[in-house]
């Protein structure tokens, strides 16, 4: 019994010293309001040229702005809608993977412009009971993901997102067979090629198969 009560108290004073990252996944800090519009600051100025900080970033009643104070989600979803104030309607692939429809329970009413353009435009997404979550606080890595939708539907940058840059006139233009659950590149090239062979074997069916086709 003994022996055991050791080797239990050394497990522990073992667990102890150990970093709380190796016992446990460290929880991802969220942003102020003030990271919040340094962040949109850099990553809207190719998209809305000559935005301020004052563009984004309002002041209270008081006019004090509380850029230590954490954001919450909603303040920082009407942030990104004036950082990039003109978003494009989304079309062709943009428009099949976007909720264009849906709506929130909790939004105010002095955010709901602001909101609804962001939905119009198919950035945003809620949680299952219909709500948006605007008290919650939110972390550097949802503002990049809500950012890089907003780069992707914009298209018009080859260093914020290359693919879309590249592809966003066949992105917009192309449909989805009837029959098939997607499309890609790939699939009109293989479409292509069977049309083509197609018509070279009906071409020499008609001609009587001559020797040596």
């Amino acid at each position: 019994m003994k022996k055991i009560a050791a080797v239990l108290l050394s497990t522990s004073l073992f667990l102890s010293l150990l970093p709380t990252s190796a016992l446990a996944q460290e929880a991802k800090p969220n942003v102020t309001r003030g990271e919040v519009v340094e962040f949109l600051l850099n990553a809207a100025d190719d998209y809305n040229p000559g935005i301020k900080k004052e563009d984004i970033l309002k002041g209270y009643d008081k006019g004090d702005a509380h850029e230590d104070q954490e954001v919450s989600r909603i303040e920082a979803l009407i942030m990104l809608s004036r950082a990039f104030s003109d978003l494009p309607e989304p079309k062709g692939n943009d428009l099949r993977i976007a909720n264009i429809s849906v709506s929130f329970t909790d939004v105010p009413k002095w955010a709901q412009d602001e909101i609804a353009k962001l939905v119009a435009a198919g950035i945003l997404s809620g949680y299952p009971d219909g709500k948006l979550g605007v008290s919650d606080h939110i972390t550097k890595e949802q503002l990049i993901m809500l950012t890089n939708r907003i780069m992707a539907l914009e298209g018009s940058n080859p260093r914020d997102d290359y693919y879309e840059y590249v592809n966003k006139k066949w992105l917009n233009d192309f449909k989805i067979p009837a029959g098939e659950l997607a499309n890609a590149v790939f699939y009109e090239l293989a479409k292509t090629n069977e049309d083509r062979i197609k018509a070279i074997i009906d071409d020499h069916v008609k001609k009587g198969n001559p020797a040596g086709s």
